[in-house]
């Protein structure tokens, strides 16, 4: 996969921002633009917080000779916060082992792979329109959503890096991938780029797994992208899924995108505070509550959620909680580990939390605020 990509050479930069996108899922309307910013705060957690509601849980019992930890992180909250809780430091030096959700470099790269491929002209032959069809106005559900989308394919064309393909010869869901993976690259170099990122920032998750080779721990990857995606039912509903829907759900990615262009200001405020509020939920040690912001996030407008979609909503979360268990099971039983995972995959009745429970395990909150 890595001759599809042509990544700036500053790798520095890079790894920072990779990981950026954990919550960005391959579906319409569900781009998060946000970014870190300066907080006088940012290095103290605040007290105003429930202990059973914490970020932080101890993992012992069933024939457990030393206790392991699952640490909930928020992928857009600067790796230097954890130095205000003080276990934090004894824990990372007492495991043996460090379990991170996936490779994140690989795992950004991934999110950008459709608009690389279009890029680089090796776009996968099964997303190409059925033989003598073509993405034009007779698919469409009406005239006025065909030539919006025609109009905004073409001025995106004239932006800068823009991929050069006939969006008339590949099928709209594509199309629509194509876009969406282009604005996250340049969102993603936008938000590397501004000067308002702290000097010392250090993404979360990608902190973690930094520490862990600086420590000489066992890293482990709880999936891998293969876990992540299932490449023969994404074809075969780009293959069989009807023309006209897949229309709709590209005119909807554009009107979303042109929205967020000519609004652009609005859009970063707006993001800016509701992500501010995910920080402070977070800080609070509120997981339940960020959960519910994330899902209330994740909502699909009723006019293009469907099985397919729902499904991958699902995998986001519940559905990788479940594979991670037989992984974290294994790996507690050989020795101590710090599980650091996103805090939304911690609450819930299928949250890790309850699902390692239900394996047997006691799992107890870690007051944080305590010295």
């Amino acid at each position: 996969m890595g001759s599809l990509f042509y990544f700036p050479s500053n790798n520095d930069i890079m790894k920072a921002s990779t990981l950026l996108f954990t919550f960005v899922c391959c579906l319409a309307f569900l781009s998060c633009s946000s970014q870190p910013t300066k907080n006088k705060e940012e290095s103290q957690p605040t007290k105003n917080r429930k202990k059973e509601n914490s970020i932080l849980w101890e993992i012992s019992g069933k024939g457990l000779t030393q206790k392991s930890y699952l640490l909930g992180t928020h992928h857009i909250v600067n790796y230097h916060f954890l130095d205000s809780i003080p276990q934090f430091q004894s824990i990372i030096n007492n495991v043996d082992a460090i379990a991170v959700e996936h490779d994140g470099e690989a795992f950004a790269k991934s999110a950008l792979q459709a608009f690389f491929e279009a890029k680089n002209n090796k776009i996968p032959s099964h997303v190409f329109m059925p033989e003598g069809v073509k993405s034009d106005c007779s698919i469409y559900a009406s005239e006025e959503e065909y030539y919006y989308v025609d109009r905004f394919i073409r001025e995106y064309k004239k932006e800068q890096n823009a991929a050069n393909f006939n969006h008339e010869e590949l099928r709209p869901i594509y199309t629509m991938m194509i876009l969406q993976s282009y604005y996250r690259f340049m969102g993603m170099m936008e938000r590397t780029f501004d000067s308002s990122l702290p000097v010392n920032f250090v993404q979360m998750d990608k902190g973690i797994e930094d520490e862990a080779r600086k420590r000489k721990k066992r890293l482990l990857y709880l999936e891998t992208l293969e876990d992540r995606s299932d490449e023969k039912e994404d074809s075969l509903y780009i293959d069989t899924c009807n023309l006209t829907r897949q229309s709709r759900l590209l005119y909807l990615t554009c009107k979303n995108l042109a929205s967020q262009k000519e609004n652009k200001r609005k859009a970063v405020k707006t993001a800016q505070t509701h992500t501010n509020k995910q920080i402070e939920l977070y800080k609070n040690g509120e997981i339940d509550s960020l959960y519910k912001s994330v899902e209330t996030m994740a909502s699909l407008p009723s006019d293009i959620s469907d099985d397919y979609q729902r499904k991958g909503l699902y995998n986001m979360v519940s559905g990788r909680n479940k594979k991670w268990i037989p992984v974290i099971k294994s790996n507690i039983q050989e020795c101590p580990c710090l599980i650091a995972v996103g805090a939304g995959h911690l609450p819930g009745k299928e949250g890790l939390i309850n699902l390692i429970r239900k394996e047997g395990y006691t799992v107890k909150p870690v007051d944080i605020y305590e010295k």
